[in-house]
């Protein structure tokens, strides 16, 4: 019973289903347990087992890609067509979608300057995730890696209205980094200790405005040690700060006249009665049942920032510069009832 999919923005996808404890089908599941569902295969990972109902989670079969090991692994100033040549499992493929700029050249490393040791594939996602700005969905059954830009994603021209496409309209609400000044660095120099950082592309000031919801100053701080142009860093900066200098709005929704036209990153207009608004909002998360009918999305006006959805962040490099910029307020960043899953097909561990 409610058997569902959770598509999430970083492609970590899980499956949670419901099932009875004198379900025959339940003797067979256990941790580690292979299931295929929903077009995929997954792992049973957790079982609560405090009722007549046992809960079950599970999450994307990742063994291929912890398979190897990388003893001492970190690319520079490399592609990220060569980086995958080089961590993906036998027998998988990669397909690249258009929004993904295959001539990028990045570094690949665990923290600034230092290789990945001892590291499997899939320990690595999370730094080619950071260095390239992709995300990756994983299809299992098929072997294939899908590398996306969700920003490539833009306003299809489609629209959704609460009393014309949804259901159960939930608001959520958050300015809690909110800023409208916003100070970026780049890459440390070792020699001086001074960090990149925009004066020289934006009239000698080392920080950027933007004023387009309030016209208070608000201030906070950027580090991101991959970026050593400083054009670079200023339009990466620009595009920060206006996710930042405006509160996140999200709505969670049940769709019940797109049906399979709902689809992560996608971008749809939202239109709320209630506050008059007419705004831009991308499918963040999408909850995929047998039964469409009870589909859910999560559409958010500001979408996760790669930063935000990768599974580790340095933070030493923001405390260093916290120590030169004192007087700087620092920002802190911000991832029918369908019956028992007897469609499901169990594999031993």
């Amino acid at each position: 019973r409610d058997v569902y999919r959770v598509h999430k923005y970083n492609g970590d996808d899980t499956l949670n289903f419901e099932i009875q404890r004198n379900n025959p089908i339940y003797a067979k599941i256990s941790e580690e347990v292979k299931i295929e569902g929903f077009s995929n295969r997954f792992i049973v990972k957790k079982i609560d087992e405090h009722s007549d109902f046992v809960v079950v989670e599970c999450e994307l079969d990742y063994d291929d890609w912890k398979t190897l090991i990388f003893k001492d692994y970190r690319r520079t100033n490399t592609n990220i067509v060569t980086i995958m040549t080089d961590v993906l499992p036998v027998g998988w493929n990669v397909n690249y979608g258009s929004g993904v700029d295959v001539s990028k050249r990045r570094t690949v490393e665990e923290s600034d300057g230092q290789a990945f040791k001892l590291a499997t594939s899939y320990d690595m996602i999370d730094a080619i995730t950071s260095a390239y700005d992709v995300v990756f969905n994983f299809d299992v059954l098929n072997k294939m890696l899908y590398v996306i830009n969700p920003e490539s994603y833009v306003t299809t021209g489609e629209f959704i209205m609460e009393d014309l496409n949804l259901t159960d309209l939930g608001f959520n609400g958050d300015s809690t980094g909110f800023i409208t000044r916003l100070y970026p660095y780049g890459k440390k120099d070792e020699s001086t200790g001074e960090y990149v950082n925009i004066k020289s592309v934006n009239d000698n000031k080392d920080y950027i405005d933007n004023f387009q919801y309030s016209d208070k100053i608000v201030c906070g701080t950027w580090v991101d040690e991959r970026y050593t142009v400083v054009q670079n860093l200023y339009d990466a900066a620009v595009k920060r700060l206006a996710e930042l200098s405006k509160p996140q709005r999200s709505y969670t929704c049940n769709v019940v006249n797109f049906n399979e036209d709902i689809w992560l990153y996608k971008v749809i207009t939202l239109i709320d009665s209630n506050r008059g608004t007419r705004v831009d909002h991308r499918v963040v998360e999408f909850t995929e049942y047998k039964n469409h009918k009870l589909d859910k999305c999560t559409l958010s006006s500001v979408p996760p920032s790669i930063v935000s959805i990768v599974k580790n962040t340095n933070k030493n490099t923001l405390g260093e510069i916290q120590k030169q910029k004192t007087e700087i307020q620092q920002l802190i960043d911000e991832k029918t009832p369908v019956p028992c899953p007897t469609h499901f097909k169990c594999q031993s561990k």
